[in-house]
């Protein structure tokens, strides 16, 4: 091999390298062989220059990186998360069809500048949805304390029980985020029965409250909360559905490892899946 482009080659061996061992480098490691490739059959540096110009070598190994990069975030993400999922996506399909550094640079910022809005507007109907959550729970335990003591909690259970309702009338006529469209979809609905990822690297796989608990947060939302009973005829209901708790300490050891078992099952197929990170979840 001619010198020169030995000369040349050298300084992508060390690209090469740190991408070869990594499995979701597919694309890199792919161009880069090529090139080599390209290399060893050149008559020249000259003549390799022309082929590598031809097949647009120097674009491709800057935009294959930024593809299996986000190829790899897309991959960890929830498939229910969309907002940050098309992010990615709409990456990727810039990495494919740029034609140079400058452009890829260009359709990328171009890109992640588009995707920050939606993510963004995500972002808000998140804190909503939790917040409502949260506003449920207190209103849950304010009724079982305004029933035991009512001098003492009567008057913070109707203040808690006038927040929810304003706050949902605002999120349904304000943004369409109403109770069948919060769990209609799959993402609003974890954030409404508090997910928590049990990996640092990924959301695929997460602990969350029992669904179960729909049906009381809906029968308190429409027959108390946004009902007209009175404070004191709500206190005096039976409900027909309870709050479905997190196992107690004695089953808590258990349902981990349950949960543990399920988690991996779901994602070992992956090659960065590591069960170690699962097993040393905190959650």
């Amino acid at each position: 091999m001619d010198e020169q482009l030995k000369k040349l080659l050298s300084g992508y061996a060390a690209g090469y390298e740190a991408v070869r061992d990594q499995p979701h480098m597919r694309r890199t490691r792919a161009v880069y062989e090529e090139l080599f490739a390209l290399a060893e059959k050149s008559d020249g540096l000259s003549v390799f220059q022309r082929d590598a110009e031809r097949l647009r070598m120097a674009a491709r190994i800057t935009a294959e990186p930024v593809y299996d990069t986000y190829s790899l975030q897309r991959e960890k993400h929830d498939p229910n998360e969309t907002p940050l999922r098309d992010r990615e996506e709409s990456v990727m399909r810039a990495a494919s069809s740029s034609r140079s550094p400058d452009e890829l640079a260009y359709l990328v910022e171009l890109e992640m500048a588009r995707a920050k809005k939606e993510i963004a507007r995500d972002s808000f109907f998140q804190y909503l949805v939790v917040s409502l959550a949260n506003r449920l729970f207190s209103y849950n335990i304010g009724k079982a304390n305004a029933r035991v003591s009512p001098r003492d909690y009567l008057g913070p259970f109707i203040m808690v029980r006038e927040e929810i309702a304003k706050s949902y009338r605002y999120m349904e006529h304000a943004f369409g985020l109403g109770w069948d469209a919060i769990t209609g979809t799959p993402r609003y609905l974890k954030w409404l029965l508090n997910f928590q990822p049990l990996s640092a690297d990924t959301t695929r796989v997460y602990s969350a409250l029992d669904p179960g608990n729909l049906e009381w947060m809906r029968e308190a939302l429409f027959e108390e909360i946004l009902s007209d009973k009175s404070a004191a005829g709500i206190l005096m209901r039976v409900s027909d559905h309870v709050f479905n708790p997190s196992p107690d300490e004695t089953e808590a050891k258990a349902a981990r490892a349950k949960t543990v078992a399920a988690a991996w099952d779901h994602i070992k197929k992956y090659p960065w899946a590591d069960r170690e990170k699962l097993q040393n979840a905190d959650y």
